[in-house]
């Protein structure tokens, strides 16, 4: 099993795992906690996630690009690096103790000071493991992440059960094992970095100056635009709607959510294979083209399903306690269909070194969702995030399309046959099998779907032997990119 192979399995592995965890423990989350609650609790890890890019810096992200340029400086870099980091981690704590945060969750300026403290904790933690695993990553050894990963996840699935379980299911109580689950990965992170650079990695040097930062300030800026374009509209709704439709959005969120790491999986060598080939348009298109058709295949029967069944998972997997999510799942799970569509997008800009323009398209993106956030909410409530959330989707695909223009160049027929034809597919098959929902049990419609699908995808042609094949080969041999910003 060659490296690259080897670190792609442990990786999606890892990242599988963690995902499936993660659902599981939000669900019993949700159904103890109920809407409010639940919509309190998503809106304080907004905060904390948010800052969390506030104490990163862009830093590991350099860190793991220029290891992996020269893996015999990765003691220098890093030790350079952590200095820079103790720099920002006094001024970063400031502002996220003293920014004005309750304007984003009015709730916020009323939270003790213990749950604060616990914040700051597991930003600390966080922010020195994702330093440490993005050394191990530039020198491509990501099990030991994986590892962390997918440990870390069981340490907070455990310790916030026992918590629910005990009948302790404050805001307190579930910050405070994600900080077990935190510590764990700083810990183990930092263990395994000294194993491989030595004892010397405790003791930061300024050795590099300030040139770390300055590297990071593009990365910065994208990973804060990444991260208010994830976390503004739950924001707006809170401010609009409240943290009860918080609490319902999120349910129906984290189902759509739950399948992320589908694309991941898929174009996960998709980086690298474009970087190769930016001199071949010909082999270039092909590799885009494929990539689209693959991804359409797995978004078809996810966003399908869950769209039709949106009125009997909710109460299955979350409980009684959710009533406005059911309508949002019935239309948020076409979201994935634009937001899988820009990965390869995504992918194709940075292999060329056209980050700026991604990081652009996001915050256009941004604000047409914020936008529309508050011309839809005030009108339909929490299904208007959630229409504003495709949209703004569908306004990043575009926009990243548009400045990929100059790599790429494809016609009606081949943008039909790999994206609209799928998506046509998938709308005929929601109309047939909705009705199908008039006279029949939920599970009874299962074959209907099923076999819709097949049908519409064998007479379109829209899926060969060919591409059965070339398919289940990329899953076999993708290899692991360098983590972009985007």
């Amino acid at each position: 099993m060659s490296r690259l192979f080897g670190n792609t399995i442990y990786l999606t592995s890892a990242a599988v795992a963690q995902k499936i965890l993660a659902f599981f423990y939000f669900a019993l989350v949700a159904r103890i906690l109920g809407e409010i609650n639940l919509g309190e609790y998503a809106l304080f890890l907004a905060v904390i996630m948010t800052a969390q890019v506030l104490f990163d810096a862009g830093l590991s992200s350099v860190l793991v690009r220029e290891v992996a340029k020269k893996p015999q400086l990765a003691l220098e870099w890093w030790r350079g690096t952590a200095w820079c980091k103790l720099l920002i981690l006094p001024v970063a704590t400031g502002l996220f103790l003293f920014s004005p945060w309750e304007l984003l969750w009015p709730a916020f300026a009323n939270q003790s000071p213990v749950l604060i403290a616990i914040a700051i904790g597991i930003i600390y933690a966080d922010t020195i493991s994702q330093l440490a695993y993005a050394v191990l990553r530039g020198l491509q050894t990501t099990k030991f992440e994986a590892i962390g990963i997918a440990v870390g996840q069981l340490f907070i699935c455990f310790t916030g059960t026992a918590f629910l379980l005990s009948g302790w299911s404050t805001l307190e109580a579930l910050t405070l094992a994600l900080l077990v689950g935190s510590v764990w990965n700083l810990i183990f992170s930092l263990f395994k970095l000294v194993q491989r650079l030595g004892a010397s990695i405790l003791v930061p040097k300024s050795i590099l100056g300030l040139q770390p930062l300055r590297l990071a300030f593009m990365f910065f800026i994208a990973a804060l635009a990444v991260k208010v374009y994830s976390f503004a509209d739950s924001f707006i709704l809170n401010h609009l709607a409240g943290p009860a439709a918080v609490g319902n959005y999120s349910v129906a969120f984290k189902l759509t959510n739950a399948f992320q790491f589908l694309p991941i999986a898929l174009v996960g060598g998709l980086y690298p294979a474009l970087s190769a080939e930016l001199n071949t348009p010909d082999r270039l298109k092909d590799l885009l083209i494929k990539s689209w058709r693959y991804l359409s295949l797995i978004i078809l029967p996810v966003s399908v399903g869950l769209s039709l069944y949106a009125e009997e998972l909710i109460p299955f997997i979350f409980g009684n306690q959710f009533p406005q999510a059911a309508p949002v799942l019935a239309i948020l799970p076409w979201l994935l269909w634009p937001l899988f569509w820009d990965y390869p997008i995504g992918s194709l800009l940075n292999a060329a070194g056209l980050q700026s323009k991604k990081t652009l398209a996001i915050i256009i993106a941004l604000v047409v969702n914020i936008g529309l956030n508050l011309i839809l909410i005030p009108e339909a409530g929490v299904v208007g995030a959630a229409i504003a959330s495709i949209i703004s989707s569908i306004v990043l695909l575009g926009v990243g399309a548009f400045f990929a223009r100059s790599l790429i160049s494809l016609s009606v027929k081949e943008i039909n046959h790999a994206l609209i034809t799928p998506l046509l597919i998938g709308v005929v098959v929601w109309l047939f099998v909705h009705e199908l929902l008039t006279v029949l049990p939920w599970i009874l419609t299962w074959p209907f779907f099923a076999g819709a699908m097949l049908v519409g995808l064998y007479l379109t042609k829209t899926v060969t032997n060919d591409d059965i094949k070339d398919l289940i080969n990329r899953f076999k041999n993708r290899s692991v990119p360098v983590p972009s910003t985007n």
